[in-house]
């Protein structure tokens, strides 16, 4: 209405609205922030819309969101000012594609919210990307170019002179100081650059004058200048503040990571950024500031955590004996990957009846792994005196023919009459068998091995003579002979001298 010139609503008509070319402007009217639909617009022979007063509550955003196609064909815009109130979240180039065309103003600012930390190792050349800047989808094409970008530097005017060079990238402006200038880097050490704040018209302190052109179609062209300002420092290189990730037992459970800058520069890791979520742990603590400033010193800050249970392999506590015979039940022990484990106490060194501790086998303290682990109590049986074993001598008909050998000692001790000590010889006999067992155990009930012997056939001759008194008389013979003979020749010597 009041672009139109008119009083009332009804007087509006398409005819009317085709001979006019529409302006609406924050600056111009205090409606602009209140309008809630645009319909009708389409029909305008075309409409401006300028945006950019100090005093304007309205956004880019909230009214392209109400125009129609119809509409943004036609349409062109102008932006100024405070473009931070008109890009709250940040400058979007592809969205003004859909219009006729677009434009920012030299005369604004762009406040980005970004310090330059510079030093004496970085001063020469710095980076700004345009994500850092909030310009998004900037154009580069062989005919959507940036014609322009420079740094300026102020308040204060540096003490030494300082330009730099500026080269626009694909995904932001590299600042490069020209060498013409020759730079005592000593005499900016300690100064900072900024911006005052509440700039309008122009930034007062550190920034890129940018400048876009480029065109989406035949019917569309954008020519924008945005003033990105910032803050810069010289100072001189800090030692890294280190963030590490450790477990309880100070063990590295993820790559560290460093925050660099100048001295003097605030740093902050008590972001998400540097509290992880890690697998397989739970956060406990933080040690050391994890907010202050870089110094010459270097610093660390050190994020505990606890690894998360998870169900350990059990361990096995056996008992044998020194045959590796189980001499009582096993006991086992559980719990979680890591914990700790004791079985040299009483309660698993045990008190084993008849049995007398030897030595253990395998690891008495360690901690649960996801292996299964043994540890044996090895135990020496408590003697136990044995019964005898006799070895008895007899021939076939049970008579003892030998003194019987008896032997004595614990139970479970070996004994072997097999041997030539046991197996024995003996005069008129011959060894035929052996009864029970030679070789084995003694124990707590009585044994007998009995060897068996049969005569000798001389000695069953002998008992085969009949029973008359001539059983024995060849020595006799013997004697009867020698007496005749000698007679004899004592008779001849007597014949011999008659």
């Amino acid at each position: 209405m009041e672009c139109l010139g008119l009083n009332n609503v009804d007087e509006i008509t398409k005819e009317l609205l085709g001979s006019q070319h529409i302006h609406i402007s924050d600056s111009s009217t205090n409606l602009f922030g209140q309008i809630t639909d645009f319909t009708g617009l389409e029909y305008a022979n075309g409409v401006n819309f300028s945006l950019g007063s100090d005093t304007s509550s309205r956004t880019f955003d909230s009214v392209n969101d109400l125009l129609s196609s119809d509409i943004k064909e036609k349409a062109s815009w102008i932006f100024s000012g405070d473009l931070k109130s008109v890009f709250p979240n940040g400058i979007d180039c592809s969205k003004f594609n859909s219009y006729l065309n677009v434009g920012i103003d030299p005369h604004n600012t762009w406040p980005i919210n970004k310090v330059f930390s510079l030093n004496q190792n970085n001063y020469t050349s710095f980076f700004l990307s345009f994500s850092d800047a909030k310009i998004f989808n900037a154009p580069f094409t062989a005919t959507n170019f940036m014609t322009y970008a420079s740094l300026y530097i102020g308040n204060p005017y540096p003490s030494v002179p300082l330009h730099y060079n500026a080269e626009v990238q694909n995904s932001g402006i590299k600042f490069t100081l020209d060498p013409y200038y020759s730079v005592d880097y000593s005499k900016l050490v300690g100064q900072t650059f900024v911006n005052t704040p509440g700039q309008i018209q122009f930034p007062d302190g550190p920034f890129c004058q940018i400048h876009f052109s480029w065109e989406s179609n035949v019917n569309n062209s954008n020519n924008l200048n945005v003033n990105a300002s910032f803050s810069i420092t010289f100072g001189y290189v800090a030692s890294d503040l280190t963030v590490k990730y450790q477990d309880i037992s100070g063990n590295k459970i993820a790559d560290f990571k460093t925050v660099s800058g100048n001295v003097g520069d605030a740093y902050d890791v008590s972001t998400d950024t540097y509290k992880q979520n890690i697998n397989g742990y739970t956060f406990k603590e933080v040690q050391g500031q994890t907010t202050g400033t870089l110094s010459d010193q270097g610093q660390t800050v050190t994020y505990v955590y606890t690894k998360n249970p998870v169900e350990a392999k059990p361990l096995t506590v056996r008992y044998h004996d020194t045959a590796s015979e189980k001499i009582a039940d096993s006991k086992n022990i559980s719990g979680n990957i890591g914990d700790i484990y004791d079985v040299s106490t009483d309660e698993h060194k045990l008190d084993i009846d008849g049995h007398t501790f030897k030595e253990v086998q395998g690891q008495t303290i360690g901690i649960l792994t996801d292996k299964e682990q043994v540890v044996t109590y090895v135990y020496t049986k408590n003697p136990i005196k044995s019964k005898v074993l006799t070895v008895k001598y007899q021939d076939t008909a049970d008579n003892e023919i030998a003194t019987a050998k008896t032997i004595s000692g614990n139970v479970g001790d070996a004994y072997d009459v097999s041997t030539d000590a046991y197996k024995q010889v003996i005069n008129g006999y011959t060894f035929k068998e052996v009864k029970g067992e030679t070789i084995g155990k003694l124990s707590d009930k009585e044994q007998t091995v009995t060897y068996v012997y049969g005569k000798t056939s001389e000695e069953q001759a002998k008992e085969a003579l009949p029973n008359t008194g001539d059983s024995n008389n060849i020595p006799v013979m013997l004697v009867g002979i020698s007496l005749f003979l000698l007679s004899l020749k004592a008779w001849l010597f007597k014949q011999e001298f008659e």
